[in-house]
């Protein structure tokens, strides 16, 4: 990524936002929509994991609810070292350089304020193919995959597996 970014080569900023989104989802287990649906604002402290910085938890305003009720909330803890500093990175390094970075939401698309859900499925899809992953994996792979990782562990930053 830093190669093309360093190349000046046209698409890096959205290349570089995919990439962040993808390991956001997974650092947290979200979801498509919650994912999507991300601000800016949504990150705090964990007084209990202070090495994790501002980006401590995670509140997650549109969780998946019940046919006719609106969006549920829950916080998530970071759980993964390396995910403050990508957070870090994205917000303020790369991502004022998005021609919408003035809206409040954390992955502006190329063309709006705000990534759409068939967006996310496709780019996956394609980073997916390109480095020749089976075609059965989904964005929501990444959330089990999380479930699977830290299953019985405690909820601090921790190093990885």
């Amino acid at each position: 990524m830093l190669r093309v970014r360093g190349k000046g080569r046209k698409g890096w900023l959205p290349a570089f936002r995919d990439a962040t989104l993808f390991k956001v989802a997974y650092a947290y287990g979200l979801r498509r929509n919650e994912t999507r649906m991300l601000d800016l604002t949504d990150f705090g402290r964990n007084p209990e994991g202070r090495e994790c910085g501002e980006y401590g938890t995670l509140l997650v305003r549109y969780r998946k609810a019940k046919k006719g009720s609106p969006p549920k909330r829950r916080s998530v803890l970071t759980v993964w070292r390396w995910t403050p500093g990508t957070i870090e990175e994205w917000i303020s390094e790369v991502r004022p350089g998005m021609r919408h970075s003035s809206s409040r939401s954390l992955w502006p698309s190329e063309r709006g304020p705000r990534i759409g859900l068939q967006r996310l499925d496709s780019r996956f899809a394609a980073y997916r193919d390109a480095v020749g992953l089976d075609p059965a994996l989904e964005f929501h792979s990444l959330r089990r995959s999380y479930m699977e990782a830290n299953r019985n562990t405690p909820r601090t930053c921790r190093r990885p597996l």
